[in-house]
């Protein structure tokens, strides 16, 4: 049933992408407010064991009040999430180019495919950055057609254990002693 919900719910995104990314902004702005919270509660729980606690309670008090403006402000939250995922795949494609020196160094034939891949990275950032559509597109993609996937999935595995005969999943904890 969930897998069909996942399948369903991509589906959506897909064919009303404007809804779906206007979704996917609100919902930016209750993670950050969210991740906030669990920061401040943190910084709180473990003031008397962690030195470094009061930048946690800061954090997190930004967090929130960032979260809270995100929600009251949507077309900002749009432009945060777009800004959000174009420094993603700055981040991404830099890791992926450094990654192909190492390639280079170890003999690798193809690193190159590696080096190649961090630059077509940064150019998606930059068109995501600079074309506000592709961004929130690409936004909507980057998180449809993986929910897609794993609803795919999840109904096959159903459907897996259903052929088997399994009514109900117990998974019991074995303790193996060397």
């Amino acid at each position: 049933m969930a897998g069909l919900i996942l399948v369903i719910a991509s589906l959506l995104m897909m064919f009303y992408p404007g809804f779906a990314f206007a979704g996917l902004a609100v919902w930016f702005g209750w993670m950050l407010f969210a991740m906030g919270g669990f920061n401040f509660v943190f910084a709180i729980r473990s003031r008397k064991v962690f030195t470094g606690w009061i930048w946690y309670l800061f954090l997190g008090l930004l967090e929130m009040g960032l979260g809270v403006m995100l929600l009251f402000h949507p077309a900002l939250a749009a432009q945060a999430l777009i800004v959000y995922l174009a420094f993603w795949l700055v981040y991404l494609g830099t890791m992926r180019m450094s990654f192909s020196f190492v390639l280079k160094e170890i003999g690798d034939k193809y690193w190159w495919l590696s080096l190649l891949g961090g630059f077509i990275m940064w150019l998606l950032a930059f068109i995501v950055l600079f074309n506000p559509v592709v961004g929130a597109l690409t936004t909507v993609y980057f998180v449809a057609i993986p929910m897609f996937i794993a609803g795919l999935l999840a109904m096959q595995f159903g459907w897996t254990l259903k052929k088997l005969g399994v009514k109900e999943m117990v998974i019991e904890e074995e303790i193996i002693a060397e």
